[in-house]
């Protein structure tokens, strides 16, 4: 008799006498133990995390509703979408960065257009060369970055085109985008406002570390995410090096100044991160993720383990058990509680929700909280 499988993406659940994996949000009824591979767990994050096609429409049907505000006050323009949402990207809480361009010079009516779609959050006029609206739809609804400019959007949409081309030529790209961009989140490192990394200058990372790896690791999201923790964890030298995506190899700062420098693709005199102050906090990130992972084949395959899946080891739980939740795959289950062992203590504590056993311990680099993910550096640690 077949399996029943996961709502989410078809891995095998557990029957009543098989060793059963910890449950997750996203993936919530449990799977067979010795079936829990890392390519498999992130494609059902990743189907958790990104927007579901209703997500998705909603967002599409509020820049339809721009289009026929701004096509009234300027008749000629041009309305795009990039970044995440046009690449197919986006998560829950992602902004929609949306360009009007062809507006001429007059940017008089900026403000009152933003106004017809929702609250104006942030607003700057511009002289000339454009103007920005941040407008937020309902609160705590959707949130638009609008640029609104006097010519053509020429670059941004270069941006979308390229971003596309990695995606297609990096199969496991997606995947560790999100799971990586959680990691950090989670840390309070993915904000570049507030000094950390933005997802665009994580996502040239990652190309770079796929271009460094290869075809192989490229093409498999476990490989992919255990290369890319090691690679920016213990071995790219900040201090003296810059990421460059389609480089196979590390390059050289040369003139480009800061002390973390991403070059940005369409044109490399630009740093990405430029204003990250978190690079301790986002190393320490990936170098504790890598010791998390260590313990699971580059597939994410552990033969006899019968404890937590592989992300669950890195990855809080509270916010996705929300998501979950509201996408009706999962129900809030209890929060992990784990007892860890006092320093030369031989006894062991599982928490009533796949906590740690002794063998799981064994081998970590940091301690375990009780939300389920490893203590890493927060900014206090700096």
């Amino acid at each position: 008799m077949p399996s029943p499988t996961s709502p989410l993406r078809g891995l095998p659940l557990a029957g009543s006498a098989t060793p059963v994996a910890a449950s997750t949000p996203w993936l919530p009824q449990g799977v067979c133990a010795g079936k829990v591979t890392l390519d498999e767990e992130t494609a059902a994050f990743v189907g958790l995390a990104h927007l579901s096609e209703d997500e998705v429409q909603q967002r599409l049907s509020m820049v339809e509703r721009l289009r026929s505000v701004v096509q009234s006050v300027w008749p000629g323009c041009r309305v795009d979408t990039y970044g995440s949402l046009a690449v197919g990207l986006s998560r829950e809480g992602s902004a929609v960065d949306i360009v009007v361009s062809r507006c001429g010079s007059n940017f008089s009516s900026v403000q009152q257009v933003a106004g017809r779609l929702g609250h104006v959050k942030a607003f700057s006029p511009g002289v000339g060369q454009g103007a920005f609206a941040q407008v937020e739809t309902q609160p705590g609804d959707i949130v638009a970055n609008i640029s609104f400019l006097p010519g053509d959007a020429t670059s941004v949409l270069q941006s979308v085109t390229t971003v596309k081309r990695w995606l297609k030529s990096i199969p496991a790209l997606g995947g560790v985008h999100a799971v990586l961009q959680q990691l950090l989140d989670q840390a309070g490192c993915l904000n570049a406002a507030s000094g950390g990394l933005s997802s665009y200058a994580l996502l040239v990372m990652i190309v770079h570390a796929a271009r460094v790896g290869g075809t192989a690791v490229a093409a498999s999201a476990g490989r992919l995410l255990h290369h890319t923790v090691l690679y920016y964890g213990h071995v790219f030298d900040f201090s003296r090096q810059c990421v460059v995506a389609e480089n196979p190899i590390p390059a050289p700062k040369g003139g480009l100044a800061g002390d973390f420098v991403v070059c940005d693709p369409l044109n490399p005199s630009n740093n990405l991160g430029d204003g990250c102050k978190k690079l301790f906090a986002v190393r320490a990130q990936f170098a504790h993720c890598a010791a998390a992972l260590k313990r699971w084949e580059q597939d994410g395959q552990r033969p006899g383990y019968k404890g937590r899946t592989p992300l669950s080891g890195i990855l809080s739980y509270q916010k996705m058990w929300q998501r979950a939740a509201l996408m009706g795959v999962g129900t809030k289950e209890p929060e992990q509680t784990i007892v860890l062992r006092p320093t030369g203590s031989s006894s062991g504590s599982q928490g009533s929700s796949g906590g740690l056993s002794d063998d799981d311990r064994s081998g970590d680099e940091g301690d375990v909280e009780a939300d389920g993910m490893p203590t890493l550096l927060d900014d206090d640690d700096l």
